[in-house]
């Protein structure tokens, strides 16, 4: 849950990143609803600007020494993350409004996410808990191993780790959904508290509609670097 401007400090390409996310461009810009029932908006942005966050992205994916710890299969919590995966995809495909369209959430072994989707990696050797970079959705094994073990020292069971497990995940799908990169790239300095709510807003709406409880939020506050 850090901050996605740490997340593009620490990236591969750091120096265009950087520079690219210091640009002053504008305010905040339009919104559009994400779904009836949801409480969460997009922010709306340009094709100029849609170009400019995939360059971002392409710019983090050209360190290969770094994606080769961030192959997804390889991670012991890959069943759980990929069941998770697999819950959201059907809500995403209901989600409207959303510009460009997201079809779909893949869990990927390396680089780069396809057209319309978002793409998560679980990496070894993270600093932050969990990060979002455009619609490229970065989980440390680390923290989600922490996770597990915080739920297990406050005797909780499996329910409520997948339940902390599915609130950092969707928020940080729900910054790539939401287009909160278009924030930063507008020159926004620091990522706001509204976006962060906002993230969290759309991780329970989905856990919500998907049917998982919240007992395990809580925790995963605790032990993910929040806010």
């Amino acid at each position: 849950m850090q901050k996605l401007l740490d997340f593009v400090k620490n990236a591969p390409g750091t120096g265009l990143v950087a520079v690219a996310l210091a640009l002053a461009i504008s305010a905040c810009g339009n919104v559009g609803q994400v779904s009836a029932d949801s409480k969460s908006a997009a922010v709306s942005i340009s094709p100029t600007e849609k170009s400019s966050l995939e360059g971002l992205e392409g710019s983090s994916y050209q360190n290969s020494a770094q994606w080769r710890d961030c192959v997804s299969s390889a991670s012991p919590f890959y069943p759980d993350v990929s069941g998770l995966v697999g819950k959201i995809n059907p809500v995403i495909g209901k989600m409207a409004d959303i510009s460009p369209p997201v079809n779909e959430v893949a869990l990927l072994d390396a680089p780069p996410r396809g057209e319309n989707s978002v793409g998560v990696f679980l990496c070894n050797g993270m600093s932050a808990s969990a990060n979002a970079l455009y619609r490229t959705v970065s989980l440390s094994n680390d923290f989600i191993g922490r996770l597990k073990e915080a739920v297990r020292a406050n005797g909780g069971g499996d329910d409520e780790f997948v339940s902390g497990l599915a609130f950092v995940l969707y928020h940080e799908i729900g910054h790539a959904v939401l287009n909160h990169s278009a924030l930063k790239l507008r020159g926004d300095a620091k990522f706001g508290l509204p976006q962060e709510l906002e993230a969290d807003q759309f991780a329970l709406d989905v856990m919500a509609a998907v049917g998982i409880s919240t007992k395990g939020v809580e925790t995963a506050r605790s032990v993910a670097d929040v806010y």
